[in-house]
């Protein structure tokens, strides 16, 4: 009997302790740890761009004007902003939700025309002239700072304004044509959305006439050139 029991207590020993050693390494594996995901998601920005036909962005977009034959009268250039393969597109990823306005201005007020071979060859683009030649010739007295005629006239009310992926237009309007003139004009709408406009979209605008006037008798040059900004803001 003692034989026995010292059997069975070893027995039960060597249970007690298998069991302690299950219930320890269970308890190894039930420990939990915490982990934090996070996520964050910046703020995107109003942008503006000229892209082809496919919406790849042009790296060097160019508006060629109709020639002009010199004569000694005013002369009249004509161009379009926005063709098919170099149109205007504003996109706006939630980054406005009370509308944006994309606007078209010079470098600078003082910018002219200017030939890329020989800098003396100049011409304005925001000098308003006086009543008889109507941006033709200088006239400092509007304000202008230079002593050279010109102004260039824009006129988007006469373009096309499409959304991209038949994304709607409303709330969204053209400017109307405006003339720049130093310190008077010199940034023009192109197109303003307002808060009822969407959120999220892209839009492009095609067609928007450009029209130059150049002073009588202007130097003849094949390569005079203007670089103008286009920029949309939030309203």
């Amino acid at each position: 009997m003692i034989v026995i029991f010292s059997r069975l207590r070893s027995f039960f020993v060597a249970l007690v302790s298998f069991l302690l050693a299950v219930l320890l390494v269970v308890g190894v594996y039930a420990q939990t740890a915490n982990t934090t995901f996070r996520i964050t998601i910046s703020a995107a920005s109003l942008a503006v761009s000229i892209v082809d036909a496919s919406g790849t962005a042009v790296d060097t977009p160019l508006v060629t004007f109709g020639d002009v034959v010199r004569v000694s009268d005013c002369m009249t250039a004509t161009a379009t902003l926005g063709e098919t393969t170099q149109r205007i597109r504003v996109t706006n990823p939630g980054a406005s939700d009370s509308g944006w306005k994309l606007s078209i201005a010079a470098n600078a007020t003082t910018s002219l025309w200017e030939s890329q071979g020989d800098s003396s060859k100049q011409f304005d683009f925001n000098d308003v002239g006086d009543s008889s030649s109507l941006g033709c010739s200088d006239l400092s007295s509007s304000g202008d700072t230079d002593s050279v005629g010109g102004q260039l006239t824009i006129d988007p009310s006469v373009a096309t304004l499409a959304g991209v992926n038949s994304v709607g237009t409303t709330g969204i309007s053209k400017g109307s044509t405006a003339s720049f003139a130093e310190g008077t004009l010199d940034s023009i709408d192109l197109l303003t959305a307002g808060s009822n406009s969407l959120n999220f979209g892209a839009w492009e605008l095609q067609g928007v006439g450009l029209s130059q006037k150049i002073p009588a008798s202007q130097d003849v040059a094949n390569d005079y050139q203007l670089t103008l900004v286009l920029t949309v803001t939030a309203q």
